[in-house]
C-alpha cells in the first residue's frame, strides 16, 4: 500500500475512533437526564411497564372487575408493582397505590390507620425497611378462592407473596360484595401455608 493509502487509512481510524468516543461521552453525560426521567428500574421496566398498564387500564366505573379472583388479580398486580422495587419515583408509586385503594371496601378506605396521606407514609417506610435489608417482591400468586354459604356475598382468597430473602408468605384476603354487587377487598389476614390464620 503506497504512503497516501496509509494515511487514508489512518485517518479513516481516527475518524472512527473520535466518533465511538463522542459516542460514548454523550451517553455518559445524558444518562442522568434519561434515569430522572424514567419511572422503572430500567432492568425491570418491560415487565413494570407491563403491570402498570394492566393496573391504570382499570377504570372503576367502565372496568371494574367482575369476580373476587378478578379483583385479587389487579390488587396483586398493584401490590407487586409497589414491593418489587421496580418503580423510580415517588409519584408513580402514589399513582399506583391510589389505583389499588379503588377495590377496598368503604370500610377499608376510610379506617382512620388507612387514610391515604397515612397510607402512603406508611408504604414509604415499609419500603424503606424491607429494601434496607435487600428484601424485594419477586411474585405475588393467587391461590384458592373459599365460599361459605352461611355468610353470602363473602369470600376468602388465598394469596402467596414470594420474596427473595424470607420467602414465601401466605395470605387471607377477605371480600365483600357492596351494594352494587362489585367485590371489595375488606381486610387481610397473615397465615401458615395451609391458609390457617396465624394467631398473635
Amino acid at each position: 500500500m503506497n504512503k497516501r493509502g496509509w494515511v487514508t487509512v489512518v485517518l479513516m481510524s481516527v475518524s472512527v475512533a473520535a466518533v465511538m468516543l463522542i459516542g460514548y461521552v454523550a451517553r455518559v453525560s445524558l444518562e442522568p437526564i434519561f434515569n430522572s426521567q424514567r419511572r422503572f428500574v430500567k432492568e425491570k421496566e418491560v415487565i413494570a411497564l407491563r403491570f402498570y398498564d394492566r393496573v391504570m387500564s382499570m377504570d372503576p366505573e367502565i372496568s371494574y372487575p367482575t369476580s373476587p379472583e378478578n379483583v385479587m388479580d389487579f390488587f396483586n398486580d398493584a401490590f407487586y408493582l409497589m414491593y418489587s422495587k421496580s418503580i423510580l419515583d415517588n409519584g408513580t408509586l402514589h399513582e399506583v397505590m391510589m389505583r389499588q385503594r379503588h377495590v377496598y371496601s368503604d370500610e377499608l378506605r376510610n379506617a382512620g390507620l388507612n387514610h391515604e396521606d397515612l397510607q402512603f407514609e406508611k408504604l414509604l417506610n415499609d419500603l424503606e425497611s424491607l429494601y434496607a435489608e435487600n428484601n424485594i417482591c419477586l411474585a405475588v400468586e393467587r391461590k384458592g378462592t373459599v365460599y361459605d354459604d352461611a355468610y353470602p356475598g363473602e369470600c376468602v382468597v388465598q394469596t402467596m407473596i414470594y420474596y427473595n430473602t424470607v420467602g414465601a408468605i401466605y395470605r387471607n384476603y377477605f371480600l365483600v360484595q357492596d351494594d352494587k354487587s362489585r367485590w371489595r377487598v375488606k381486610t387481610w389476614r397473615d397465615t401458615d401455608e395451609h391458609y390457617t390464620i396465624l394467631t398473635d
